[in-house]
């Protein structure tokens, strides 16, 4: 029967009857405009007192996305917020100068 379907596809419409039919579904609720906001959302420091962003801070950042779905996108761009890594943010007003001296004897 499976076959017999597909060859019948394909005699009625060619190449393209053997893409797959349009399946029935919930629509996407996200689009590229949500994935472009968490990702320039990581672009920017998170909120004072916190080191790193994490997925259910994006959420509440963002207020219409859902924390699962920051995971996923976060999956789907290949981002792994735990191995996310950058230079050390101080509160030290003199941490610029001593950080100056340390790469200069270095």
């Amino acid at each position: 029967m499976t076959v017999s379907k597909w060859r019948r596809r394909f005699l009625r419409h060619g190449i393209a009857g053997l893409e797959d039919a349009p399946r029935s579904g919930k629509p996407a609720k996200y689009d590229e405009v949500t994935v472009k906001r968490v990702l320039e959302l990581l672009d920017r420091n998170p909120p004072a007192g916190y080191g790193r962003w994490n997925g259910r801070l994006i959420a509440q950042q963002l207020t219409d996305v859902s924390p699962d779905q920051v995971w996923r996108i976060l999956r789907q761009q290949g981002i792994e917020l735990e191995r996310r890594h950058s230079w050390c943010i101080s509160t030290d007003p003199e941490f610029a100068r001593k950080a100056a001296d340390i790469v200069v004897f270095i």
